[in-house]
């Protein structure tokens, strides 16, 4: 919930100083039928809030934290996988 929370407070920040016609949508859209149009781009937001607020730790920070959690996430599934194949698990 933090991670989320980061990444709209960093478009917020980025929006507030672009223009009207420039700005980044917070969230997906439904564009035409049942195709979902994503409507933002991670890697956009990180060089605009890095053009903007070139002294900002969130950038680093945000990634950090995705980091941490994805390794958090292989390391649970390894010990599962673990347990299974050992014969832990009922």
């Amino acid at each position: 919930m933090a991670l989320f929370g980061l990444y709209h407070f960093m478009i917020y920040r980025v929006n507030k100083l672009l223009p009207k016609a420039e700005r980044i949508p917070h969230a997906r859209v439904l564009d035409g039928g049942m195709r979902f149009s994503y409507g933002f781009d991670f890697s956009l937001v990180r060089r605009q809030h890095k053009r903007l607020y070139p002294g900002s730790v969130i950038n680093s920070s945000l990634v950090g934290c995705i980091g941490l959690i994805v390794a958090l996430a292989v390391i649970l599934a390894t010990f599962r996988i673990w347990e299974y194949t050992h014969g832990k698990l009922p």
